[in-house]
């Protein structure tokens, strides 16, 4: 009752609660406390939504990752809150208001098809159900190539665009009844994910006949939208997450990428274009870099030069960069072992040498608000391709950096994979996530 009285935005008094047109109690006339409505961002995973953004897609927040100041921290100190952590499972988390406006936590694992809503009153989750006919379709693209969209009906009604086995999937949230109803746009298995672009959400259906499409859903409705046909026929493939820009969509796979494009005359064509002989793309650094003339650079490797290229993704010419090493990346920031750099990935610093860097560090989330980063540190003398690619536990202190602030230790693990942690935003606090983790940690954002 205490959860379903919150979402309806009573207001209280003594202990009671009286609906939310009352503004005194009808008995004695006292003055009723009003629900005060959040004015935090919605979070939609893996990295938080960025709607305004022309470009789209990278591991990039609208959020300034400003920690309240809360005197000194550093990796041995307690976090700021704790929430308990979900049962098993590879978790994404959203953040979405409710009717009366206040921000509602959610948890989702695409593979298990699970949902679950955190209720603070109780301290709890409480595992949502569908109701409408049938169950909701598993997604089986991998935790790196997964992401949703969201879009709004004013400020409470909220759809959710998740890629499924059934096709693009439309989630609408309804809390009160612990539940949720699903609709599905175009048919077939969704092999790439949704993106927002010009007026639609857009993601790569494979029909049951092998034919790629790109179906559009509108994104007031959750209806199927326009379908664009891709052109030949494209054998087996494996998607990373999509990024875009003005006029294109781009879903890079292991053996080409797929491409959305408008045309001056403001028609739509999809192309699958393979990369040049030789490259192999790498999808486990991170982001697609974002240069600043707006250009996205894939990281691959080449074979015929023997070392890593970056490859430009946005552009029908690649304009192959050949770089001395991989770095880590999140949009514009990258990483030459532990240290940020301004440069490309592709130019190396004038001064300094790798041969004594015992650290590396892994960025998870960059802020397009004040260029700060949250990653995690890790001592080590192997490389980043070796370090990704282990399954042993490893020490890694998670971390905030920034130009201007000295760098913030918030936590320390002792975890396998501990990039595959997610991180999210909600109650006006940055939240880590891990699967080994029993608690999510928290720390108080700047308000």
């Amino acid at each position: 009752m205490a959860e379903s009285s919150r979402l309806a935005g009573a207001r209280h008094l003594d202990g009671l609660d009286y609906p939310p047109e009352f503004a005194f109690d009808p008995d004695n006339g006292q003055a009723l406390a009003a629900f005060t409505p959040s004015h935090a961002a919605p979070w939609v995973p893996p990295f938080g939504g960025d709607d305004d953004r022309t470009v789209r897609g990278l591991q990039c927040t609208t959020v300034a990752l400003a920690l309240a100041d809360r005197g000194e921290r550093d990796e041995t100190s307690d976090p700021d809150s704790g929430l308990l952590s979900p049962s098993a499972g590879q978790y994404e988390f959203l953040v979405l208001p409710s009717a009366s406006g206040s921000m509602e936590l959610i948890a989702l694992d695409p593979g298990q098809s699970m949902l679950k809503w955190w209720q603070p009153t109780s301290g709890q989750w409480a595992l949502l159900e569908q109701l409408n006919a049938g169950l909701l379709a598993g997604s089986t693209l991998p935790p790196t190539a997964w992401r949703c969209e969201k879009a709004h009906d004013g400020d409470t009604t909220s759809r959710l665009f998740l890629p499924t086995s059934h096709g693009l999937a439309c989630v609408q949230l309804d809390l009160l009844r612990l539940g949720y109803r699903v609709g599905y746009a175009g048919g077939g298995a969704c092999c790439g994910a949704p993106i927002r672009w010009r007026n639609g959400i857009w993601a790569v259906l494979r029909s049951p006949s092998g034919q790629l499409h790109l179906q559009e859903a509108d994104p007031s409705s959750g209806s199927a939208g326009q379908v664009v046909a891709v052109d030949g026929t494209v054998g087996e493939e494996s998607f990373a997450a999509p990024t875009c820009v003005a006029r294109q969509i781009i879903w890079p796979g292991v053996h080409g990428k797929l491409v959305l494009e408008v045309a001056a005359d403001g028609s739509l064509s999809a192309e699958y274009r393979l990369w040049p002989a030789g490259i192999e793309p790498r999808f486990d650094f991170g982001s697609p870099y974002l240069s600043r003339d707006g250009q996205l650079w894939q990281t691959c490797w080449s074979e015929g030069d023997g070392s890593y290229a970056y490859l430009r993704l946005d552009g029908r010419e690649v304009e192959p960069r050949l770089a001395s090493a991989p770095r880590a990346c999140t949009g514009q920031i990258n990483y030459r072992l532990s240290m940020r750099m301004k440069l490309a990935p592709w130019d190396d610093p004038e001064h300094g040498s790798d041969a004594n860097s015992r650290f590396l560090f892994v960025p998870l989330l960059e802020s397009v608000v004040d260029a700060a980063a949250i990653g995690l540190r890790m001592e080590t003398t192997d490389g980043l391709e070796t370090v990704l690619l282990s399954q042993e536990r490893q020490r890694a202190v998670l971390e905030i950096q920034s130009d201007r602030v000295a760098e913030q230790r918030l936590f320390v693990m002792n975890v396998p994979k501990p990039w595959t942690g997610r991180v999210f935003v909600h109650d006006h606090k940055l939240w880590f996530w891990h699967p080994e983790l029993k608690q999510i940690v928290g720390w108080e954002l700047v308000a």
